[in-house]
């Protein structure tokens, strides 16, 4: 009973996610990803801290071996740049598109899998897997009849296809290190950080004068909101 409540939590808050961060979007154009991403950052940070805090679970990797370690660092930077390229697709796409498109991760993850991780896969689901992702992307392809939408449409499109692949690459990384048993709240963790000094570097690079005073009180509990979905 558990489990399915936990799932069910998990659709929730990933529904919240994508209906949140379109809404932000839409009420101000002027946010970006590096917004969301160092948000993110900031939740996933403090919530997964005092996590390991309470539940007495060590947050050091000292202990961990060369080559897991490359791997998490490969999957952290790998889900940066796939949550940057979602989030940019879902600003160009509605809510129900972007989410059809999201949902061929099963798709991309069964096959790579297959591919990298060597587990069964039968030919009916291979087949199965060609039908369902021809479906989605002749869906996501439908246009509305204006030029101008449709290019800004089908950018967003290969934004989330190229994101969505992504995520299946650090599902199989994650997969790779898993005989390590790294907690799961100590990667998020470290996601979340990893989230921060990218949103942080960015910004000192390329956005100066950028600060809290910046976002006004409904940014700053949208883009909260969207963190901890």
């Amino acid at each position: 009973m558990l489990a399915y409540f936990l799932v069910l939590l998990a659709v929730v808050g990933i529904a919240s996610f994508h209906i949140t961060a379109k809404y932000t979007f839409n009420r101000k154009p002027s946010l970006t990803s590096v917004d969301m991403l160092m948000f993110n950052g900031i939740c996933i940070s403090i919530l997964f801290f005092i996590w390991a805090k309470l539940a007495k679970i060590p947050l050091l990797l000292t202990q961990l071996p060369l080559k897991p370690f490359m791997i998490l660092v490969g999957c952290l930077v790998i889900t940066i740049f796939r949550f940057c390229l979602v989030l940019k697709g879902l600003s160009l796409l509605s809510v129900g598109k972007s989410t059809m498109i999201l949902s061929t991760n099963t798709i991309f993850t069964i096959i790579l899998s297959a591919i990298v991780l060597s587990e069964p896969i039968t030919a009916l689901v291979v087949l199965a897997s060609i039908g369902a992702f021809i479906g989605i992307f002749v869906f996501s392809f439908s246009g509305s009849g204006d030029l101008e939408k449709d290019e800004s449409m089908i950018g967003g499109i290969f934004l989330v296809f190229f994101g969505t692949f992504l995520q299946s690459v650090g599902v199989v990384l994650v997969k790779m290190i898993s005989s390590f048993k790294i907690h799961f709240v100590v990667r998020t963790f470290y996601l979340g950080v990893s989230f921060l000094l990218f949103a942080g570097i960015i910004s000192s690079l390329y956005r100066e004068g950028i600060t809290f005073q910046t976002y006004d009180h409904t940014d700053i509990v949208l883009m909260s909101v969207i963190g901890i979905a």
